[in-house]
């Protein structure tokens, strides 16, 4: 791929991460909690693909921390990439039941209005950061 297609992908990520903070917030709006929690990792991760794709980088997975910080060492502080790494955890804790110690947890009972309010907002601060840098980056 050359420039152009890079800012294609690029922009492609950005529109799809900012419909996905829109669905984010519309499922803890309408009580699906761990939706919620689901969409905001998503939105996060699509962000992330379109900054490291706007330097003419591409990511094919779903851990995105370790590439937001070779590209953008010094945008980012310790406690963004501590909501990386919650949300990637919770993304999989969200979809699936999940054994922990001696405890299964079911996503539906585990992802309360209150923790996921928590993991939400924390989420939207990051978002919030991730897009200013892309449309400084960019150029949108």
């Amino acid at each position: 791929m050359g420039p152009r297609e890079f800012n294609e992908l690029a922009d492609n990520y950005y529109l799809i991460g900012k419909h996905n903070m829109k669905a984010a917030n519309d499922s803890f709006n309408s009580g699906n909690y761990p939706e919620s929690v689901y969409w905001a990792q998503q939105a996060i991760e699509k962000l992330v693909k379109a900054l490291v794709s706007i330097k003419g980088g591409f990511i094919s997975g779903h851990s995105v921390s370790g590439w937001l910080a070779i590209n953008y060492p010094s945008e980012f502080t310790p406690d963004d990439y501590k909501v990386i790494s919650e949300l990637e955890t919770c993304s999989t804790e969200s979809r699936y039941p999940t054994k922990r110690r001696d405890e299964l947890l079911n996503p539906i009972k585990s992802f309360t209005k209150s923790r996921t309010s928590e993991i939400l907002k924390k989420s939207l601060e990051l978002f919030n950061k991730l897009l200013a840098l892309y449309e400084k980056v960019s150029g949108s």
